[in-house]
């Protein structure tokens, strides 16, 4: 890989010097010594005077995702997904491998120790570590949060040069010189949306200095460009009406409700409405100088009527509260970024995801006054409901008339980005399926906010805060058994009681299913350990009523391939708590290669957990999924179960059995 002499706008500077990475545009910013990475336009990577850009395609995307991803992990099956998609060849985490030993020889082309920049190998995947300065990105949201706290602070002046340095930053449409796959594609989409909202404050601003003239050019192409964006629209009104051009703004109103009407069959938004009001009334208002903004709008669609849709909240829910608070902060932090903020919840089958995220809602839900949207992203039987029905009945419950409602996704998903633009609302989508389930769901406006259940991990949903919930400790197990059965019965039989909760290991779904039986029976705890012990513990022991592991974990495994029941059947055949992918090719008669990305994928999944800290890479998986892998082992290897198994697929059995046959499976029935 060649090196090249970076562009003229570099400049060898001492560290702690300013770098201006484009004269014309005075950009500035600071030069600590370290790489210079830029996504916003084409990729570059420079360090001093030197390109030192990759110029192979698919290291230049894996560049490209690690970058936008920096200082958090990125699965190696993210990376192998968005470099082949569905057409992953064999040697795919060989092949991404090479293409990491490349990258680190950029990150280290001097060959200097302790480099600030640094692509760490992790048991899942990879994180590359970077100072926030060094990334064009952080830089422009950086100038953009100084921006709006100026504008906030009535410092107009101090908002307009922060904005000018921030789109200085920009030189073309964002990785212009990518190929992007699904994951890429996602989180371009989403920087997209925020370079939007920096205009919308780049627009306020100039209003407030009352720079009218220019903003009307401005928005004029800005509407033209983004025919259905109601907030450029409304800016547009307001700002022809202070330059004393009210008829022309009276037109700009028309001519959106006309095309919102032909497209998509809406009316424009409250706040829109309340403009065009106020435009007719010549309403004192609209010559306050303030920042346009969705409060009043807010109050108009608060008149209307809020949806409340959030689920009750638990009323046993216990600890996680550490979690609760990190993720309530997080969001909390949010109104200051360009970004709406997804927050996604994940874990095992019952964990307590849900329970977790409608607390969350439930805290949350003052802060988002124009409404609390909620929806199952499965159906009963645990089909994944698709995401053009979940918008048909979003916008349902919106009021949008149902013969008004198209019945392709791109065009829902247009009604429902204009219906929520300009409101603070909630969005909570539980029991998500996948990454591409949820994003055609979320609002485009940067004051709601998503919180997302899923048994999968979603990687690739760009810009999302994962929160990973991990079983109950002991002290929490106590207190969730005890508030089902009562003080007195727990105590009566303390050690049993807590012998109970070990074998619950931790899932608040196993241990409300065995304190509602105990409660229904009148049983004390001894007697039902002893039941649940007679005979060694099998997952059927642990079901009650609508409370079923078993039926849990199967819908969450209904889709898995060949190799991932091989790979599950074979963590519950291996007697050991920890396995290796050697280890599991051996049992299975896989390729280590293809082992070890197929445990990786049961990682995705909440099926398996990496242990972190060692010389190989181990894999583990909770006691109850061992349990029920093991059933698994039992149907491949035609060892007699009873009837409420799933049927093996007679190819699962057959390659099962091809494995033993050829001397390479290592257990035995």
């Amino acid at each position: 890989m060649g090196t090249k002499k970076a562009s003229a706008p570099f400049l060898a500077l001492a560290a702690g010097q300013s770098i201006c990475l484009d004269s014309s545009l005075t950009t500035v910013y600071r030069y600590g010594g370290y790489m210079l990475f830029r996504v916003l336009g084409p990729l570059e990577v420079i360090d001093r005077t030197v390109d030192l850009t990759p110029t192979a395609p698919k290291v230049r995307q894996v560049l490209s995702l690690l970058l936008l991803r920096n200082n958090q992990p990125v699965h190696a099956n993210e990376l192998i997904d968005e470099l082949w998609g569905e057409r992953a060849p064999r040697s795919a985490l060989s092949t991404l491998q090479t293409y990491i030993y490349k990258l680190r020889k950029v990150l280290n082309s001097d060959g200097r120790d302790g480099r600030s920049e640094t692509l760490h190998t992790k048991p899942y995947g990879y994180v590359l570590s970077i100072p926030r300065e060094s990334l064009d990105l952080h830089v422009f949201e950086r100038l953009v949060a100084e921006a709006a706290t100026a504008l906030e602070a009535d410092n107009p002046e101090v908002a307009a040069e922060r904005l000018e340095r921030a789109f200085g930053l920009w030189r073309g449409r964002a990785l212009s010189d990518i190929v992007a796959g699904e994951s890429l594609s996602a989180h371009l989409t989403r920087l997209e949306e925020n370079r939007l909202r920096a205009v919308e404050l780049s627009c306020d601003t100039k209003l407030r200095l009352g720079r009218h003239n220019e903003l009307i050019s401005e928005l004029k192409t800005l509407t033209a460009e983004n025919p259905l964006h109601e907030s450029f629209h409304t800016r547009l009104m307001i700002t022809l009406y202070r330059a004393g051009r009210r008829t022309e703004a009276l037109e700009v109103y028309s001519r959106l409700r006309q095309v919102l009407c032909d497209d998509l069959g809406l009316d424009p938004s409250p706040m829109v409405g309340r403009t065009y009001q106020a435009l007719l009334s010549a309403d004192p208002s609209l010559d306050e100088d303030a920042p346009v903004a969705a409060a009043g709008a807010s109050a108009a669609i608060r008149a209307l009527g809020s949806p409340a849709q959030l689920p009750a909240d638990v009323g046993d829910f216990v600890g996680r509260e550490d979690l609760l608070e990190q993720a309530e902060q997080w969001l909390a932090d949010a109104p200051h970024q360009t970004a709406m903020p997804v927050l996604v919840v994940t874990g095992m089958a019952g964990i307590g995801k849900t329970a977790f995220a409608t607390r969350l809602a439930h805290r949350l839900a003052n802060a988002y006054p124009d409404g609390h949207l909620y929806h199952q992203l499965r159906g009963p039987d645990g089909t994944p409901i698709d995401s053009a029905t979940v918008l048909t009945k979003l916008l349902r419950t919106a009021g949008v008339p149902a013969s008004e409602l198209p019945d392709e996704l791109e065009d829902l998903q247009k009604i429902f980005r204009t219906w929520s633009s300009g409101r603070s609302m909630l969005l909570l989508l539980d029991d998500a399926v996948s990454a591409r389930q949820v994003a055609p769901l979320l609002p485009g406006y940067a004051r709601c906010a998503v919180i997302v259940t899923s048994t999968e991990r979603l990687h690739s949903l760009a810009g999302a805060c994962t929160v990973d919930l991990p079983p109950l400790d002991a002290r929490a197990g106590a207190q969730l058994l005890s508030s089902i059965i009562g003080e007195q019965r727990f105590t009566a039989h303390r050690e049993e009681s807590a012998a109970l909760i070990r074998l619950c290991a931790g899932v608040p779904a196993v241990l409300r299913s065995v304190g509602a039986s105990i409660t229904a029976r009148n049983w004390s705890t001894a007697a039902r350990l002893g039941q649940l012990t007679a005979g060694g513990l099998r997952l059927d022991h642990l079901s009650f009523g609508d409370e079923n592991l078993r039926r849990r974990i199967e819908t969450h495994c209904q889709d898995l391939s060949m190799e991932q029941w091989l790979v599950l059947a074979a963590f519950g055949r291996l007697d050991s708590a920890t396995v290796t992918p050697a280890e599991v090719a051996a049992c299975t008669g896989m390729d280590v290669e293809d082992a070890e990305l197929s445990m990786l994928s049961l990682v995705d999944r909440n099926l398996a957990t990496v242990i972190s800290g060692c010389a190989r890479p181990l894999y583990a998986m909770h006691e109850l999924l061992r349990l029920y892998a093991g059933e698994v082992a039992d149907r491949l290897l035609e060892t007699p179960v009873d009837n409420r198994r799933p049927p093996a697929k007679p190819q699962l059995a057959a390659r099962w059995q091809d494995a033993r046959m050829g001397q390479r499976a290592q257990l035995t029935a």
